[in-house]
């Protein structure tokens, strides 16, 4: 399968989302690079994550790479353990 990555945020952050091809949220081509042909969404987020950093999988395509809650999760333990006088995982 063919996986690209949307390198324009939309959100005003610094997430990068992969894409298979063909997904009906696919962006703007203008806004994607071709990432290459892999045999599955994770392999590609692998590859994703090792040129452009904090990517996540779409939640349409990519279901098993979308990460962001679970980041936002433990980003949320990590200040109600800061708050509670621990210190953040």
């Amino acid at each position: 399968m063919r996986y690209f990555v949307h390198c324009k945020s939309s959100i005003g952050n610094d997430l990068f989302l992969l894409h298979q091809n063909g997904c009906v949220l696919f962006p703007d081509p203008e806004t994607v690079e071709f990432l290459g042909d892999f045999d599955g969404a994770n392999e590609a987020l692998k590859a994703a994550r090792s040129r452009f950093g904090v990517t996540a999988g779409c939640r349409f395509c990519c279901p098993e790479c979308n990460v962001p809650r679970r980041a936002d999760a433990e980003a949320g333990d990590a200040r109600t353990n800061a708050s509670n006088g621990g210190s953040p995982p």
